[in-house]
């Protein structure tokens, strides 16, 4: 509460904040709706992310994709298809990554980051949101794989509808190894762990790796 005072001369204080300074987060908590933090916050919104990849990672998490079977609910007549490999209803489950085409990908990045596969979508959220709480190298190499991941996929799935262009499994692995080994090279500038240099090389980061040692 503020009291009038006499001998001060008149100034504008922003309640909002405590220091009664303008500031835009401070502005921001006073007029957002405060929740708990949800435990897959680390692995969609870091301070290195992708934002496309991270936002199509979002959209999969809270189960907001377009896909076939979400608009099937919505008209009966839409074939729910995947249209990856022709073979099962296109759910978020089912794209991320039990489909054949998709389980292929999530296969190699997993061994490029030396982590069990796991196809089962929870789980394998699960798993990454155990291990992405810190800023070392190898957590960003977990964090950029994944969101790289479901955003390529998702954009191959979209050419195929809308454009009829198809590409391999082999094509989109390099176009996520490009996009992360660009990012990684561009953003991360702490000294790597060993752990993270191995795994660093098998991205093409031997550059960063041994400029860091």
């Amino acid at each position: 509460m503020l009291y009038p005072n006499q001998a001060m001369e008149d100034q504008v204080v922003w309640l909002a904040s405590p220091s009664g300074s303008f500031r835009t987060s401070a502005t921001w908590n006073f007029l957002r709706r405060k929740r708990s933090k949800v435990p897959w916050f680390r692995l969609i919104w870091y301070s290195n992310s992708i934002p496309k990849h991270s936002f199509i990672a979002w959209l999969a998490i809270l189960d907001r994709l377009s896909t076939r079977s979400r608009k099937k609910n919505w008209s009966s007549s839409i074939d729910d298809t995947c249209v990856l490999c022709g073979n099962a209803s296109e759910t978020r489950n089912h794209l991320f990554f039990s489909c054949p085409y998709t389980t292929h990908i999530w296969e190699k990045i997993s061994s490029m980051l030396e982590i069990p596969l796991n196809c089962i979508w929870q789980d394998a959220l699960n798993w990454l949101c155990k291990r992405v709480k810190h800023k070392a190298l190898y957590s960003s190499l977990l964090k950029l794989a994944w969101c790289a991941s479901m955003y390529h996929i998702w954009i191959e799935r979209n050419s195929r509808i809308h454009r009829q262009l198809y590409r391999s499994p082999s094509a989109i692995i390099v176009m996520i190894q490009m996009d992360v080994r660009d990012k990684v090279l561009g953003s991360v500038k702490e000294r790597p762990s060993p752990m993270s240099r191995k795994i660093a090389a098998q991205w093409g980061l031997e550059i960063l790796c041994t400029a860091k040692v």
